[in-house]
């Protein structure tokens, strides 16, 4: 406030905010006011939540590319090869925050529970997962050895009541955990929740000879000292949780003398001592070898590759191609990936491809040779189960892309560029590898008439734009009808088009169906600079319907009235 970044009276809007939620949870009651505290555990984990587990899974998988109707699968097929590393994979199926489930279905259990009981199912990982190569790990305590003459495992913590390692120690102990978390508490008695400090020493050993990548990641200073050279100075001024590292060569079995020091100032506390050992990717030759030979006595091959909740996510110590810090440098799927399902389509023998991610992915040759493509994100305790259901045809799938599949990031603006321009289905003119809103069907559905409530309106109006649509295929299913709206006459630049209401509908085969979907006319302002507010302008409207951002069936005009 006293900089003028920011009034006085944005952050009481902010408070008032804030507060009111913790309010309505409770959190200043006693527990026996509250309802969540009074939740059983018999209330947790039940068949009804795994139910809605299969649901939500079944309804995010997105039909990519389904050429010559390769999908559905039949369910008496003689032998089915399942290959990938993430086919039979639990971090697959649970992303980045989640709970523990008490029991997962991982994609090659699904498929084995989906198949008849003559169906073999056989299983090879394909490859080495390549998070074995890229990531930083939290270092064991028994790689560690105290300092001086203490025994066991781990580094020997002198803890003081002071942020700059003053005076001699409140206490002095040796820590096995190198991840350690206090938040807003105390690491130990006599010493302040904030304004502390703590210096460890001790020795590491490698595990193998080679090349190691060390570091710490703090909240908030820290220094690192490997053989009494001060190698990572974190301290002032210094960048609260950005992990930093130096690289050294180390021998098998030798001890390295190393001292960490750690100092909380303010708030949060916590430090993480973590290393990699620098390699090249592994050899898969034999993988590849097994996975091939289990193709090639298959009828069917079902691929499960992408990538996983261990390479994207945030501030993640992940450093490989593709990669950085749990960012992405490129769009494609690991080098590894790409040559496992090239190699299995080499074969001749036909290749399911399942992709599993948690944004879009540049699979261009997969794309082009590959006749079946199922992306199915991270998809939840349910997972393989909701995977076999497609597969096998026992749900047809209706889910739909959140996100532009582009081609290659070199598609896309710098990474430093907040301009819109050039971004999302709204602002690139480019041709994507797969459109926003993109997802197919085992059915088809014809678009065969659209019908606005008014076609003459005020800004301050609302209107239903009614849909008729026909199931012509052979399976029952969902369509999801989606309402495009382009600003025609506009002297503002304007995006090429902007979703403005969806709909999901079930129809059952040979039926047809009218939907409605609402639209606020509010809901056509943007934001005009000079005006310091959202306006919407008078003129034509064209309102676009379909199947997605690229595959609009009808179209019609709304006009806005100038007040």
């Amino acid at each position: 406030v006293e900089k003028d970044l920011i009034k006085e009276n944005e952050i009481e809007i902010a408070l008032k905010r804030l507060m009111t939620a913790r309010f309505k949870l409770g959190m200043f009651d006693p527990p026996g006011k509250v309802h969540y505290a009074r939740i059983a555990f018999s209330a947790n984990d039940t068949e009804k939540h795994n139910r809605l587990a299969l649901k939500v899974a079944q309804e995010s998988m997105v039909l990519l590319k389904n050429d010559n109707n390769t999908l559905p699968l039949k369910k008496n097929l003689t032998t089915i090869a399942v290959i990938g590393p993430y086919a039979d994979n639990l971090d697959i199926l649970l992303g980045n925050y989640h709970g523990t489930p008490s029991n997962p279905v991982t994609i090659l259990e699904g498929i084995k529970n989906k198949v008849s009981k003559n169906t073999e199912v056989i299983y090879a990982q394909g490859i080495i997962p390549v998070e074995n190569f890229g990531m930083m790990k939290t270092l064991e305590m028994k790689n560690l050895r105290p300092s001086e003459n203490q025994t066991g495992f781990g580094l020997t913590g002198e803890y003081f009541d002071n942020p700059n390692l003053e005076g001699s120690p409140v206490f002095v102990r040796v820590d096995t955990i190198m991840a350690p978390y206090w938040g807003l508490e105390s690491p130990g008695e006599g010493i302040p929740n904030d304004h502390f400090s703590v210096r460890w020493t001790g020795k590491i050993i490698a595990p193998y000879s080679g090349k190691y990548e060390i570091g710490i990641i703090t909240d908030d200073k820290g220094r690192f000292y490997f053989n009494d050279e001060l190698v990572v100075d974190n301290w002032d001024p210094n960048e609260i949780n950005v992990m930093k590292t130096f690289e050294s060569d180390m021998e098998e079995g030798k001890e390295y003398p190393i001292k960490i020091e750690y100092a909380d100032e303010v708030e949060y506390a916590g430090i993480r001592f973590q290393w990699r050992k620098i390699e090249e990717m592994a050899d898969n030759s034999p993988l590849i070898a097994e996975a091939v030979e289990l193709a090639n006595r298959s009828d069917i091959t079902v691929v499960v590759a992408g990538i996983s909740p261990k390479l994207e996510g945030e501030e993640m110590p992940v450093e490989m191609d593709g990669f950085e810090g749990g960012d992405r440098t490129h769009l494609k799927i690991p080098k590894p990936m790409q040559v496992l399902v090239t190699t299995l389509y080499a074969t001749g023998k036909p290749v399911i491809l399942v992709l599993t991610s948690g944004s879009a992915l540049a699979v261009n040759w997969e794309s082009e040779h590959i006749p079946a493509i199922l992306q199915v994100w991270y998809p939840g305790q349910q997972g393989g189960n909701a995977v076999a259901d497609v597969l096998f045809g026992d749900y047809n799938p209706a889910g739909r892309l959140p996100v532009t599949f582009y081609k290659s990031v070199e598609d896309l603006p710098p990474f430093e560029d907040y301009n819109m321009e050039g971004r999302t289905y709204r602002y690139f003119h480019g041709d994507p590898l797969y459109p926003f809103g993109h997802g197919l069907s085992y059915s088809s559905f014809k678009y065969e008439k659209v019908d606005l409530t008014a076609y003459e309106v005020s800004e301050n109006d609302a209107i239903n734009v009614s849909v008729t649509l026909r199931n012509t295929g052979d399976y029952d299913g969902d369509e999801v009808v989606q309402l495009y709206v382009r600003d025609v006459e506009s002297a503002e630049t304007q995006p090429i088009k902007s979703l403005k209401g969806f709909k999901r509908v079930f129809i059952k085969k040979g039926k047809t169906t009218t939907i409605e979907i609402p639209l606020e006319i509010n809901d056509l302002s943007y934001y005009d600079e000079g005006k310091g507010d959202f306006v919407v302008d008078p003129g034509v409207f064209e309102l676009q319907i379909g199947a997605s951002s690229s595959d609009i069936r009808l179209k019609t005009h709304l006009i806005v009235r100038e007040n």
